[in-house]
């Protein structure tokens, strides 16, 4: 049942990369209620800020904008919330934090106290925990 349900979601995954609005490398997804988000990455031409919204219910795919383009995120989801954070943009590391709010179907926004890149990210009991690699 396990190897089925797997190859289920893959194949399901699969499909809809193949429909995203433009062609990109998916920076990172995040799912929430009936929606699978799939946020910056680049677009072959540089870093991207569309986020794709795939409703598994409806199968009908829309896109919102990300506040900054950005590729390397990291995406947590918190209740009916994914939070989209750090990465790397134009300008370098990134310090913004994009939040999707799939009940309301809205976007809000905050920041990390200090910007990176390559960010890592987990939740435990509701609170969202980060931290970074650094290469020696």
């Amino acid at each position: 049942m396990r190897l089925i349900l797997k190859f289920t979601i893959s194949i399901l995954l699969i499909t809809i990369l193949f429909f995203l609005s433009c062609k990109k490398d998916v920076s990172c997804e995040g799912c929430a209620g009936n929606k699978v988000l799939f946020a910056g990455g680049n677009n072959g031409q540089g870093v991207s800020s569309t986020v794709d919204i795939y409703d598994i219910v409806l199968h009908t795919l829309t896109t919102a904008q990300l506040s900054e383009a950005h590729a390397d995120l990291s995406a947590v989801v918190v209740g009916t919330k994914i939070f989209f954070a750090g990465g790397t943009g134009a300008n370098g590391a990134s310090k913004t934090v994009d939040i999707y709010d799939a009940a309301t179907n809205s976007w809000s926004t905050t920041e990390l106290s200090v910007p990176h890149g390559n960010l890592n990210a987990a939740v435990l009991n509701n609170k969202i925990f980060c931290w970074w690699r650094q290469y020696c």
